[in-house]
């Protein structure tokens, strides 16, 4: 019996900690966002940011992304978009799964209150986290990105925004 449940458990990680290439990801994410360049007419205030992330493996270290981040705040609302890759360090011993990734992020800026003008962002988000496989399904994770980006329109001064992102989420194989 000990070493039925010892083969089992051996099993269990040689297949859970990994990605193979063709496999569908699904992230939701739930996080903040602190602006600390921005232009005077661009202010978001508190805030809460979620997003959905669709991911498709090319190898079982290399993916390319395709993400929604709407960012809701005090007098605006950022509606962000993303396309990008992620590269996975990957171990099948451990289910602590570093990540790095990069995204061209153009984003369109909203506002709810009077005084503010509308525009678009064009930037990128390098990021930085780990995942932690719960099942081989399913993992829970954390993320922080930089996300720099040119502000075009809504009479600004055309000038360089630039946020940092704290994220906590889970992604499903499907």
């Amino acid at each position: 019996m000990k070493r039925l449940v010892l083969c089992s458990l051996l099993a269990f990680s040689a297949w859970s900690y990994e990605y193979k290439p063709g496999d569908w990801l699904l992230h939701a994410v739930l996080g903040r966002s602190v602006t600390f360049v921005r232009d005077d007419a661009t202010t978001i205030g508190q805030n809460i940011l979620a997003g959905l992330e669709g991911e498709y493996m090319l190898s079982p270290r290399w993916s390319v992304t395709a993400a929604i981040r709407p960012t809701f705040g005090e007098s605006a609302v950022l509606f962000g978009l993303g396309v990008g890759g992620k590269y996975r360090w990957i171990h099948a011993q451990t289910p602590l799964v570093p990540f790095a990734a990069f995204a061209l992020t153009p984003s369109f800026y909203i506002p709810t209150v009077d005084g503010f003008k509308g525009h678009f962002n064009l930037g990128f988000r390098p990021s930085g986290g780990f995942e932690y496989f719960v099942s081989r399904d399913l993992s829970l994770g954390l993320e922080a990105a930089l996300t720099p980006s040119f502000v075009f329109g809504g009479n600004t001064r055309n000038t360089l925004e630039a946020s940092i992102e704290v994220l906590a989420g889970a992604t499903w194989r499907i």
